[in-house]
């Protein structure tokens, strides 16, 4: 379960904070009468991937269920020097306000994104920083490229779609689900009392 969750659930950024309810519990009744799995092994491998398969589309729905989200997101970092700098960047961009309200907007603002890279505080080369909207460059080796607008906004506008960034220091790499930045979200925030 923890192999999977890191994977998966624990990829999950909504606005910056786990919930004091945010609880993921896997049961066994034992009634397939499989043989226990107690080490690595090819079952483990199989039960372990398909655990995380399932855990990510969970992830997935969660992002779009969050409260006012509207669209959700996956950050994907590629070319850090080690694979912590991958993760506190995919989850810098994910939490950066200004993405995600981008995001929102369908604004494909390319420029957010690189600020957000770059305020992680992780090794990048700007010469080599790159920045792609689903399949579509937007930015490559530290300067920003032609691009069709209205197709780049379509991409952006999507229920899901993925922010690709390669920091162009290394290679390692690593991922982070994010969603929009709606003014459900502050109404729903700003309407609660305890």
């Amino acid at each position: 379960m923890k192999a999977a969750i890191d994977n998966s659930l624990n990829k999950l950024i909504v606005d910056g904070h786990q919930s004091t309810n945010d609880t993921a519990i896997i049961l066994a009744s034992g009634l397939a009468a499989n043989r226990p799995i107690v080490s690595p092994c090819p079952r483990y491998e199989k039960f372990t991937e398909a655990l995380t398969d399932l855990c990510g589309d969970l992830a997935e729905q969660m992002a779009l269920d969050a409260e006012g989200a509207t669209r959700m997101f996956k950050v994907i970092v590629r070319g850090a020097s080690t694979k912590a700098d991958a993760a506190k960047a995919a989850r810098a961009i994910a939490d950066y306000p200004l993405v995600k309200c981008a995001v929102h907007g369908g604004d494909p603002n390319w420029g957010r994104i690189i600020c957000a890279a770059g305020s992680a505080g992780v090794k990048l080369n700007p010469n080599k920083l790159s920045c792609k909207l689903d399949n579509m460059i937007v930015f490559k080796d530290g300067v920003p490229k032609k691009f069709d607008a209205r197709k780049a906004r379509r991409i952006i506008s999507k229920s899901q779609h993925t922010i690709t960034v390669d920091l162009g220091v290394g290679f390692s790499s690593d991922f982070c689900y994010g969603c929009d930045l709606s003014k459900q979200y502050v109404s729903i925030n700003a309407d609660y009392h305890t």
